[in-house]
């Protein structure tokens, strides 16, 4: 069965033409992803393909950081605000 007519979501890797789509991105900035060691890929073939759980475990790790990045800056906007109120 051709690689292309399994549906994405039952595959273990993505191309990164797929990924791209995904998120959006550029294969570019994918190719960027993959050498940051962001993404994970094989090279077992001619194109990389990227490992779906990498894709998962990535979108796990950018969430969470941007929640607590929030969480953060909400608790130092509340701190600077506390501080600006005793100032009067």
């Amino acid at each position: 069965m051709p690689l292309n007519t399994i549906e994405p979501s039952k595959r273990i890797f993505l191309s990164v033409e797929e990924v791209a789509q995904l998120f959006g991105l550029s294969k570019k900035t994918v190719y960027r992803l993959l050498d940051r060691g962001l993404l994970r890929s094989s090279n077992a073939v001619r194109h990389k393909m990227i490992l779906k759980a990498s894709v998962d475990e990535f979108v796990a790790k950018t969430v969470l950081r941007s929640e607590e990045h929030t969480s953060e800056l909400q608790s130092q906007s509340t701190i600077s605000y506390a501080v600006f109120c005793l100032k009067k």
